[in-house]
């Protein structure tokens, strides 16, 4: 703050020196530092192209500081200041700011002194004028600035108000202790607008601490800094804000010491198993507190957390009870703070030691009663209970103190000890007296009561009782009770717990037994009540029977009469009643009556259930109960009725309901065509029901209604209203029954209603058709009721009923009058509404391919409606040129049709050759159309047959190879080939013709094993159709083979034929006739011909001889193998 105060008053005086004064520029100005007063912050204003303005600083007159610390001023630029140019604040900011800049060196902010520049302008000297002396026998250059007295500075028109206000800068933190890892919150107010200054923290504690930071208040002159703690305790820090020059301007301390060890202050041994500890708090930031303890001689354990309730200061006495203990059993407790920020806990609190008590007091409780006579004996006046752990435990005496009004009432003070179980009863003739004290003497008030011997209590629970007999002189209404002070008990061994003496009960265990209550001496006083009457009624009234009667007479029998009012002990003195409303009221304790009161009469009463209250008083002011009789309606108004809810017209119901209000109840009179059997009217809205009305209007019925009381009330007339029961009658023109829909279906028709009213509606309704044995249930059709606005009759209705699914329903239309009235509806069965055309499976033509008007095959199924006509066309999808077919069973009568049409007969033009389309459909009862198509092929071309085998003119002597193929050129298949022969001829021009003239042709069967004469079966539908089948003929002939080829369309070849092939398996035969038989030849006499003759039947021929002739009796042949041997054609035929 000083330092800001300090620029301000340079930067002014430098302008007021810089007025009319020349000095010579850029030469260094020499002012000793100091506090200096100044005036709100001026400063030069600089000129158009200017660098800077010049600093004037003035010395205060304190001493100045040694050469070594005096500041030297830079020189800076010379600026030309106008003297009526007024100072600027903005520049004296930013000096001051690069004043500040400059001044922090190397960052630290110890034993700073800013440098001060100064750059004074040319100009005629003022100093007489502005109270500033100048040196003029310094170094040139320097000047010695003063300080300004108080006067000086006000006819500078210097403000010194700032200073003060800034006097009153102050820092501080937002507490006073921290833990070690927290942060601090540092808060300055008081200083320098937007001013830079220097905030330090400091501790000289190990680990010490040295820092500091450059802060810059803000337009109000304060800040808000945060510094984070490392972590370790020290004790002492300090706050410190400084000003340029190292002056301290506002401090603070804080500090973050470790957690204070609680004091421990009290442990007292509450009972045989409880102990309280208590301790002070000695620290203000702890959390909780953790109590350890440990048992005799062993090892210490936390027992519990004490949650601290302040944190605002110390010395606040905590406790914490420690139960469930061992009897006469000695614990040490110890405690230390705890903080949960850093988990940090303080030093134990020293240790407290004590024993739980052998002998604890379970209970002490009053017995006095509230009232006893003079001389009675063993009056209870308290009762306590004992437990000790100790076996040697004893009662040696017990002190009672009288607190009654005189000793003297008493005779005696005894003590008695349970003799049952305990909890018990004082009962003097079961319990056992341990001893008795007679009235002291003098003036002590102190009952010793010495049992003899002492009371053994041992390990027990033992419970006894205080007692007093009171003389029979004592004074009535005299107070007795007793007491028994801490210390008043003398027990054996003595000190239990650590207690001083043998005396019990201390004030630690439960201090004073005193327990409330007192017994007063005489009997007891009169608090019965009396009695009232018995038999109080009303003379003039009737309980609940309204009356116009307005006054009530009572009445009842006198005091000590036969149910009189009574009292046994003080006796009747007389009565307080009253009339209210309320059932519950009390009559005031005023009386209103002498005991030999026997009746009264109310004065008038208004319109309301009355109850009378009577009460009875004794001479001792008891009051009794109360004796309450009523309600006595009194009543003179007559019933006020009004119509609530008419009966509706028209309405359906011959005894319809009707509703009217009556403010009270009564009795009903009806009158006009109207009656009921509802004779008794309630207070409020009443409903009856009318008796049976014929249909028609009734307009004149009226109702009054006559109060308990007799007040009859004024005639109410019922509103006219209506009565049909007539339903009216509805007619549907369609659908009909038995129809087929395969569009909305039309429900038109008519209702009447005749005679009294006209239809209102009609409903559609629909169910599934079904048996009458187990019909289904009517649903209304959505959104089709028809609403008879016009009111005309008859009422012509129409709806086109779209069902949600194809199905055969039932159909009635219902229609409702204006009375509610709802016909038994005629019903349309059998109404099939189907959408959906038939199902045709693909067709099929056959034979495929054919060559003719094939047969035409489909099935038809519809769901709903039977199919009644089906057509077909060829190549023609639209079936412009359908043509009829039948039903296969002859009749279209079911939903499953088989259609047909015949073979050769059906009407199918010949479409041409090729692949082609065949439609097939079907129209169902609904007239809905369903069909399909098939495909077919037209062939009229016959297949062609040729042999690779047997070859014409060949000779086969084992079963012959019949080979070849056939082939239809047409696109065809061709399906089987027949074989057939005949015996050979030559040919007659019937070749290939099987019925031509020559010989017959007969079928070759080939399988034998299938009945009948089996062809070659195409069976993979090949071709050309390769055949070949082994055919052993019947006979050795020659024959003539033909194939006969038939395609999957029916066309048969003009056969392909093979002859003259011979089938021949006999041998042929030969005889040698030269050399002959057993004839032996010499060389002579053999020609060295070998002649002999060959033959072959049927007709094979001989085709060569192989002739071998024996050379030796060794059977060696020559084989005439080795020579060719020709036979001729001569002998071939020979």
């Amino acid at each position: 703050m000083k330092k800001k105060l300090v620029t301000k008053f340079f930067n002014l005086v430098g302008s007021l020196l810089l007025v009319g004064q020349t000095l010579t520029p850029a030469l260094p100005l020499v002012v000793n530092p100091s506090y200096i007063y100044a005036q709100e912050e001026q400063a030069v204003q600089e000129q158009p192209n200017t660098s800077e303005p010049a600093v004037s600083q003035v010395s205060s007159p304190q001493p100045a500081p040694a050469p070594s610390e005096e500041p030297q001023a830079s020189p800076a630029p010379e600026p030309s200041i106008s003297p009526s140019e007024s100072p600027s604040s903005s520049s004296s900011s930013d000096q001051n700011d690069q004043s500040n800049s400059e001044g922090q060196g190397n960052g630290s902010n110890e034993n700073k002194a800013p440098p001060i520049q100064s750059s004074p302008s040319p100009g005629p000297s003022s100093s007489a004028t502005l109270g500033v002396e100048v040196n003029n026998s310094a170094d040139v250059g320097e000047v010695h600035a003063e300080i300004l007295t108080t006067s000086q500075a006000q006819d500078l028109g210097l403000d010194l108000t700032t200073l003060e206000s800034e006097g009153s800068a102050q820092v501080t933190t937002d507490k006073s202790d921290y833990t070690p890892t927290e942060v601090v919150v540092i808060t300055g107010s008081g200083f320098g607008k937007e001013t830079s200054y220097t905030l330090s923290i400091t501790s000289n504690d190990p680990p010490p601490v040295n820092f500091s930071t450059d802060i810059k208040t803000d337009e109000n002159g304060g800040f808000l800094y945060t510094h984070q703690l490392d972590g370790n305790y020290r004790p002492n820090y300090k706050v410190e804000v400084k000003d340029f020059s190292g002056t301290v301007l506002a401090s603070t301390t804080f500090t973050d010491a470790p957690l204070s060890a609680p004091d421990s202050t009290n442990t007292t041994p509450l009972s045989n198993s409880s102990i309280k500890f208590e301790w002070k708090d000695k620290s203000s930031e702890e959390n909780d507190f953790h109590i350890e303890r440990k048992v005799g001689s062993g090892s210490f354990s936390e027992v519990g957390v004490v949650a601290s309730t302040t944190t605002a200061g110390t010395n606040t006495i905590y406790s914490f009870e420690d139960s469930v203990l061992s009897c006469d059993t000695e614990y040490t407790y110890k405690v230390r703070a705890h903080r949960h920020s850093d988990n940090a806990y303080s030093n134990y609190s020293s240790q407290e030691q004590k024993k739980t008590l052998y002998i604890s007091t379970n209970s002490v409780s009053d017995l006095t009663p509230d009232f006893a006579t003079a001389g009675s004996t063993n009056v209870p006046i308290l009762t306590f209970t004992l437990t000790s752990c100790k076996s040697s435990a004893k009662i040696q005496r017990v002190d009672v103190e009288y607190t009654g009004d005189d000793k003297n009432d008493l005779v005696n003070m005894k003590l008695y000890q349970e003799s049952g179980s305990v909890p018990g009863s004082f009962d003097s003739s079961s319990d056992t007296l341990r001893a008795t004290e007679n009235t002291p003497g003098g003036g002590s008030y102190e009952f010793q009561i010495n049992p003899s011997p002492d009371i053994t209590i041992g390990v027990n629970t033992v419970q006894f009782y205080v007692t007093a007999d009171i003389d029979a002189g004592a004074t009535n209404g005299d107070k007795v009770d007793a007491r028994i002070f801490d210390g008043s008990v003398k027990i054996d061994p003595n000190n239990p717990g650590g207690a001083e003496n043998n005396d019990w009960p201390f004030t630690a265990e439960l201090g004073l037994w005193n327990p409330s209550g007192e017994t007063t001496i005489g009997s007891p006083p009169d608090t019965t009540p009396p009695t009232d009457p018995t038999d109080v009624a009303s003379t003039s009234h009737v309980v609940d029977t309204p009356i116009s009667d307005n006054t009530i007479d009572m009445a009842w029998s006198a005091a000590g009469e036969e149910d009189g009012a009574t009292d046994d002990s003080s006796g009747v003195d007389g009565y307080s009643y009253a009339f209210t409303t309320g059932e519950g009221d009390v009559p005031d304790v005023g009386k209103d009556a002498e005991e030999d009161a026997t009746g009264m009469t109310s004065d008038p009463l208004g319109e309301f259930a009355w109850y009378f209250h009577l009460r009875t008083v004794d001479n001792e002011g008891n009051w009794s109960s109360t004796v309450t009789v009523g309600p006595f309606p009194i009543d003179t108004t007559a019933p006020v009725l009004s119509e609530v809810t008419p009966v509706s017209s028209p309405t359906n119901n011959s005894t319809p309901d009707y509703t009217f209000n009556s403010s009270e109840a009564g009795s009903i009179s009806y009158s006009g065509d109207c009656s009921s059997a509802t004779t008794a009217a309630v207070s409020g809205d009443n409903t009856i029901t009318f008796n049976a009305l014929s249909d028609g209007t009734y307009s004149n019925c009226t109702i009054t209604v006559t109060d308990s009381a007799g007040n009859i009330s004024d005639t109410l007339n019922i509103s006219e209203f209506t009565v049909d029961t007539t339903a009216p009658t509805s007619t549907i023109d369609s659908p009909d029954e038995n129809s087929f829909w395969n569009s909305p279906i039309e429900i038109t028709g008519s209702s009447t209603d005749f005679p009294n009213t006209t239809v209102d509606y009609v409903n559609f309704y629909y169910r599934t058709s079904g048996t009458e044995e187990n019909p289904n249930p009517w649903t209304e059709i959505p959104d089709s009721q028809q609403n008879n606005d016009d009111e005309v009759d008859p009422f012509e209705w129409s709806f086109n009923w779209t069902p949600d699914t194809e199905g055969s329903f039932d159909i009635k239309a219902e229609a409702t009058d204006k009375a509610g009235n709802v016909e038994s509806s005629p019903v349309v069965e059998y109404v099939t509404y189907d959408v959906t055309g038939p199902v045709v499976s693909t067709p099929s033509a056959s034979p495929d391919p054919t060559n003719h008007e094939p047969q035409i095959l489909a099935d038809a199924v519809d769901a709903l409606s039977n199919i009644v006509s089906a057509v077909f066309s060829v190549n023609d999808p639209g079936f412009f040129f359908a043509k009829p077919l039948e039903a296969l069973d002859g009749f279209f009568d079911s939903l499953f049709e088989t259609l047909f049409g015949p073979e050769f007969t059906n009407g199918m033009v010949y479409p041409g050759e090729g692949l082609h389309t065949l439609y097939v459909g079907a129209y169902d009862e609904a007239g809905n159309f369903g069909s399909n198509f098939g495909f077919f092929t037209v062939d009229t071309f016959s297949p062609i047959s040729s042999f690779s085998s047997p070859s014409e003119g060949s000779f086969w002597n084992e079963p012959i190879n019949i080979a070849g193929s056939s082939n239809d050129s047409s696109g065809d298949t061709v399906d089987f080939t027949r074989l057939f022969y005949r015996m050979h001829q030559e040919d007659n021009g019937d070749n290939g013709d099987i019925d031509g003239d020559g010989n017959e042709w007969t079928e070759i069967d080939t399988n034998s094993e299938e009945e009948g004469i089996q062809p070659l079966f195409n069976t993979e539908g090949g071709n050309p159709f390769g055949w070949s089948f082994d055919w052993t003929p019947p006979e050795e002939n020659t024959f003539d083979i033909m194939a006969q080829a038939t395609d999957t369309a029916g066309n048969v070849e003009r056969t392909a034929v093979v002859s003259d092939v011979t089938y021949d398996v006999t041998d042929p035969t030969s005889n040698i006739t030269y050399p002959e038989e057993d004839v032996s030849y010499t060389d002579d006499e053999w020609d060295g011909e070998i002649r002999g003759t060959a033959e072959d039947s049927p007709s094979s021929g001989v085709k060569d001889v192989l002739v071998s002739i024996q050379r030796d009796a060794g059977s060696a042949y020559w084989d005439a193998g080795e020579e060719e041997w020709v036979i001729g054609e001569e002998e071939e035929e020979e």
